[in-house]
């Protein structure tokens, strides 16, 4: 009796030290805010696993879709458009009308008209961005709306992981005061006026105001899951409505829904819309105006801005009205006892059950109980921590667990164990633990002959790029979170492993046949294709080239196999970034013969065996050739002209492309110098340079062609810098100041291949751009194929309301010229004027002055 005693206060003792330790721990991590991302997280899936609920009957929205966009072949729609659409709404007799749509200039024809119907609809609210912020400025709101004081704000906030989980009620934008409610809240108020119901202050309570049902509590700082959150304006936390769809969120539909076509055709019936809120506003995913959501799982899809502001009016009223639950928080002190308990409850079972058999699964147990607490307490409008007291909850039985179970020695001896055959960095297993596993399965394959495996080599396509333009820091967040992604892929005897840089090791282990393979290589290119969200905020797409081996290859050793894959692997990057190859005898010679490739290409540099050739460029207001895009050819001494398409990959793979872009430059410019003085009387010729990626990351570029146009004497108007658009979107923050710097220095700047890439255009209006050069694929078919030519007549306005020019590339027949002459494309080049020719050639245009089309 007296030992069970002792064992019972020795217990209690453990479970006294060890649960205000780890709850003060779990406490101090809440609190620096390194826990907010999974508390935001558990957030998520909680709004995830909510019944659906029925739409909204009170709230209604006219969209304004990419098909809309398209018949009315403009953006922003015309306001004789948009007073068309509000008289049919009107007729329909809505009980609020709110425009979610910025129009703080006049977009004719019917502007008159537009700011007449907008004086005459009083339960019309338009929207203003009352307050600049990290992704623009002040936007004004509406003519004459903002006079008539029917303005409201936009409601929407950023986390710091790009979602929308707060709404503002009001905000104050200037400093006389003033409080301007947000579009979603004066639409709520404007519908509750009829029913008699207005926000009221609660007394002694400043931070808190009620609305029929509804008690609105101000945000804090730290309510819920947030650690020192901004709480400028009158904030709350979205309850959005559940989504009646599993599917994806452009999918479900949480309100009426009908488009801007079906109302001005009256394909709806006539009293669709009555005593309705009525939101306008675009859902067209080329506007971008689309956020993310907790319903965003795996920030696939997001929620147009108008649907936003509906789900905050549709809270407003059923809160107010049905007595829907807000969500709701504890006060810091409930939040810290409630850790503070889990902790104590997971320390008292690691004592109570100690060695017994379901301890652990009573400690699984308890933490789905407290899922599941804070699941119904959710449910009821309670927000309660998820995360901090399941960590305390584990925490305190893995402290007591390990405290009893395991040594130091033994942990030391598995600790050395496990570095000594994974990575440190990505955790894999390393080349000494993955060439043991192949030596047994090289071994299993010669006892059993109808034993079959694959060794697949991948490596990353433009690693050293991601490493140059964003830090090794993010190259080696990109290579945990691969490592992470093939896992997921692979069967559980499988093998992955990293055997360094940007290298991996695949062992698939007991396949079929080679198809099983080519099937997994398959799933990886899949995979490869989505982004990886990096925890510094980068969003990083990637490719890689992969090497396919199967053990029927005459091979014993396992490095003979791992070098097969290899050179299967230099093959696959020799085709091309992004595809994979299948190992074969020939590949060994091919190999060689690369390798001579890149050692000619070393010499060729050093013995100056590059020329440029130069095609012109037609200016097509004035029909003369303006000047020349210089290109680069390489006359071997031994192969005579070798294609740029086999060099330049090479080049760039090496690193070869820098000395050879320095070059090329030097050449081009140094040229156009003498014909600029050999053509006096005529308009400045300019000469057009493409930049490599590489170049571009140089932390000289700019002192280096500042240097090679003094050397040449070259006037900077003269020279026009070609940037691939992938290049320049890489890292768009770091290539907007690198563009600033070359254009103070009078340089003309183009973004090459444009539309072939990912672009945003958020960023492309900030780009100081000269020229968006249309890629010569859209340029091809333009006389024969309707999407091409909506492409590129979409490119030159694009181009020209950003106040650029547009060249296009690749025009070979007359038929292309007259289309790109009725676009107002402004600049062409093409084999309809000339191939590229040497010097000498090229200066029989300028005497001609190309005149003739």
């Amino acid at each position: 009796m007296g030992d069970l005693f002792k064992r019972q206060i020795w217990a209690w003792r453990g479970v006294w030290m060890t649960a205000p330790i780890v709850a003060t721990l779990t406490i101090a991590l809440r609190l620096s805010g390194v826990l907010q991302l999974l508390e935001w997280a558990a957030l998520d899936r909680l709004f995830r696993m909510r019944p659906p609920e029925a739409i909204d009957p009170r709230i209604a929205i006219v969209e304004i879709t990419e098909s809309d966009i398209r018949q009315a072949q403009q953006w922003p729609i015309s306001d004789a458009a948009l007073t068309l659409l509000l008289e049919k709404i009107k007729k329909q007799q809505p009980r609020a009308i709110g425009l979610d749509l910025y129009r703080d200039l006049p977009v004719e024809p019917g502007h008159a008209q537009l700011v007449e119907l907008f004086e005459n609809t009083p339960n019309l609210i338009g929207i203003e961005k009352a307050i600049g912020d990290n992704y623009g400025a002040v936007v004004a709101a509406p003519p004459k709306l903002k006079e008539l004081d029917r303005v409201g704000a936009v409601d929407l906030l950023l986390d710091g992981d790009g979602k929308v989980r707060r709404a503002l009620l009001s905000v104050r934008p200037n400093n006389q005061g003033q409080t301007v409610y947000t579009l979603g809240v004066r639409l709520a108020l404007m519908y509750l006026e009829r029913e008699g119901i207005q926000l009221e202050p609660v007394e002694g309570d400043r931070e808190k105001v009620r609305l029929g049902k509804a008690l609105f509590d101000r945000w804090q700082p730290n309510s819920g899951g947030y650690v020192r959150a901004n709480t400028g304006g009158y904030q709350i936390l979205y309850n959005f409505r559940s989504l009646a769809c599993r599917g994806k969120i452009e999918t479900c539909e949480i309100f009426l829904t009908v488009s801007m076509s079906d109302l001005l055709e009256e394909r709806i019936p006539r009293d669709l819309l009555r005593d309705r809120i009525v939101l306008i506003g675009s859902t067209a995913p080329s506007l971008k105006d689309r956020f993310f959501t907790p319903y965003s799982n795996n920030y696939i899809t997001a929620l147009p801005g108008v649907k936003m502001h509906g789900d905050l009016a549709s809270q407003i009223l059923s809160a107010a009205l049905d007595g829907r639950p807000l969500i709701r928080t504890w006060n810091e002190a409930v939040e810290s006892l409630w850790i503070f308990a889990w902790a104590a409850i997971g320390a008292t079972l690691a004592w109570s059950l100690l060695r017994r058999r379901w301890e652990f699964f009573t400690v699984v147990f308890a933490a789905c109980g407290l899922v599941a607490i804070a699941y119904f307490a959710f449910i009821q409008g309670w927000w309660i921590p998820l995360v901090p007291p399941l960590l305390s909850l584990g925490g305190s039985y893995i402290s007591i667990v390990s405290y009893i179970a395991y040594t130091e020695r033994r942990r030391s001896e598995a600790q050395l164990r496990y570095h000594a055959l994974h990575d440190a960095l990505t955790g894999l297993p390393n080349r000494f633990c993955f060439l043991e596993r192949l030596q047994e399965a090289i071994a299993h394959s010669q006892i059993h002959c109808d034993y079959r495996f694959a060794v697949l080599f991948l490596d990353l396509d433009r690693f050293k790029l991601v490493n140059d333009a964003l830090g090794h820091r993010t190259g080696d967040e990109l290579l945990v979170a691969l490592g992470h992604r093939l896992q997921t892929l692979l069967a559980s005897q499988d093998t992955i492993a990293r055997l360094g840089g940007d290298e991996f090791i695949i062992l698939l282990d007991n396949i079929h046949q080679l198809g099983d393979a080519i099937a997994i290589v398959d799933r990886i290119y899949e995979q490869l294709q989505l982004p990886f969200n990096l925890n510094n905020g980068y969003q990083v797409y990637t490719s890689a080239s992969i090497g396919i081996l199967i053990n029927d290859a005459d091979y014993q050793e396992p490095e003979d196999f791992l070098g097969a894959a290899d050179v299967a692997m230099y093959r696959a990057k020799a085709r091309g970034k992004g595809c994979y190859e299948i190992f074969d005898a020939s590949m060994q010679g091919d190999l060689k013969k690369l390798l001579q490739l890149e050692n000619d290409l070393r010499h060729g540099i050093d013995r100056a065996e590059f020329v440029l050739y130069y095609q012109p460029i037609v200016c097509l207001k004035t029909n003369t050739v303006t000047g020349f895009e210089a290109l680069v050819r390489w006359q071997h001494p031994q192969r005579g002209f070798i294609s740029p398409a086999q060099f330049i990959p090479v080049a760039e793979e090496t690193g070869l492309i820098v000395p050879l872009g320095w070059w090329i430059l030097y050449a081009a410019c140094e040229q156009i110098a003498r014909w600029q003085a050999q053509f006096p009387d005529d308009e400045p010729l300019k000469i057009s340079v493409n930049l490599s990626g590489r170049q571009f990351l140089q932390a000289d570029l700019v002192e280096q062609i500042e240097r090679i146009i003094k050397q040449t004497g070259l006037a900077t108007q003269g020279l026009k810098l070609e940037i691939t658009e992938s290049v320049v979107m890489q890292n768009a923050e770091t290539a907007v100041k690198m563009l600033e710097r070359l254009k103070t220095l009078g340089i003309q700047l183009s973004v090459d291949d444009f539309g072939t890439g990912y672009s945003s255009l958020s960023y492309l209006r900030r780009f100081p751009v000269d020229t968006l050069k249309i890629d010569r694929s859209f340029i091809h078919e333009i006389d024969t194929n309707s999407e091409q030519l909506e492409i590129v007549r979409t490119i030159v306005l694009m181009a020209h309301s950003l106040g650029m020019d547009a060249i296009a590339e690749g025009v070979e027949n007359a038929r292309q010229l007259k289309i790109l002459r009725d676009l107002d494309c402004d600049y062409v080049q093409g084999y309809l004027f000339s191939k590229p020719v040497n010097s000498e050639m090229a200066e029989t245009f300028l005497i001609r002055k190309l005149n003739a089309y």
